[in-house]
């Protein structure tokens, strides 16, 4: 993915690249938070909904995509050729988004819904 968009002037990281895989979902958070404008995309769907983390992720005003369950039944090579498939149409998203909006990605068509 980082490969793909480096000449759109995007930078396309895993989060085990940045952090340890033992890091807590808070530190992370709150680290990106600091670093500056991110875009987060993510199987949990949590991250948005509940308890702490929720307030967490909010304070932190991350632009987040929540990829809905169906995702995880593909392979990681079939999850990548998805996101490229629909990548203009998360850039355009991303390019008018709020800081701290979260979405929910969906499988069929590129449905985006705002969480």
């Amino acid at each position: 993915m980082h490969v793909l968009n480096e000449p759109l002037g995007h930078e396309v990281k895993h989060l085990r690249d940045l952090f340890p895989p033992s890091t807590p979902d808070i530190a992370w958070i709150e680290a990106l938070a600091k670093d500056g404008a991110w875009t987060v995309f993510t199987f949990d769907q949590d991250i948005a909904r509940r308890g702490a983390i929720k307030e967490v992720w909010k304070k932190a005003r991350l632009v987040g995509f929540v990829l809905r369950p169906a995702w995880q039944s593909f392979t990681p090579m079939e999850q990548a050729w998805r996101l490229i498939k629909q990548w203009s149409t998360i850039l355009n998203q991303v390019a008018i988004a709020a800081p701290g909006s979260t979405y929910e990605l969906g499988i069929r068509g590129g449905k985006i819904r705002t969480l």
